[in-house]
């Protein structure tokens, strides 16, 4: 959950990479001059997160490709799941913006917080409220059950039906090899 001065919209539905599920809400903020946006990115069915250091220097190399001047770089735990903030002056053509990003990962979740404002914006009282109200709240429990493979093969207990996922290679080519995966949506867990 987190505290915003307005709803925010979701964005449209962007093209998910392939492995990603991925939703975005903004809120521009005209009173105090800041744009909000958080995105929660799940692995899809038969996908994993490739390590937490792995992710966070994947966005760090997507901030770069913006940044003027980099403020702040930390690392530090929410409870138990690591944080990355990043906090940079961004430019594009002439235009400059101060942006504060937190990114947390749980498990094979990943939320990003971001605010924008003026390039010498102060990190004011709205943006503290976003990032200190940002708070995890348990998944609800996937209710398990015994579930048939669909070729009827075998059957196990899982959380959710049992489907067949055809492997690619690089080039995005089926391989003819191919895993059962039951995907918990709740966690973003896959079972294979």
């Amino acid at each position: 959950s987190i505290l915003l001065p307005n709803t925010p919209e979701q964005m449209p539905n962007e093209a998910d990479e392939e492995g990603w599920i991925s939703k975005t809400y903004s809120y521009l903020d005209a009173k105090n001059n800041v744009y909000f946006m958080m995105r929660v990115r799940s692995t899809g069915p038969g996908y994993y997160l490739n390590g937490d250091s792995n992710y966070f220097d994947t966005q760090k190399q997507t901030w770069k490709t913006m940044l003027k001047e980099l403020k702040t770089e930390k690392y530090f735990n929410l409870g138990e799941f690591p944080v990355m903030q990043y906090d940079f002056v961004m430019e594009k053509g002439k235009e400059k913006a101060m942006c504060r990003t937190l990114t947390i990962n749980r498990g094979n979740r990943s939320y990003l917080l971001l605010a924008v404002t003026e390039k010498d914006g102060e990190i004011n009282d709205a943006i503290k409220v976003f990032f200190n109200s940002f708070q995890l709240i348990d998944y609800k429990k996937a209710y398990w059950s015994t579930q048939q493979s669909p070729d009827g093969h075998f059957s196990g207990y899982t959380p959710a039906p049992v489907k067949i996922s055809m492997k690619k290679d690089e080039d995005g080519n089926e391989t003819g090899l191919y895993s059962y995966v039951s995907y918990d949506s709740l966690s973003a867990v896959s079972f294979e």
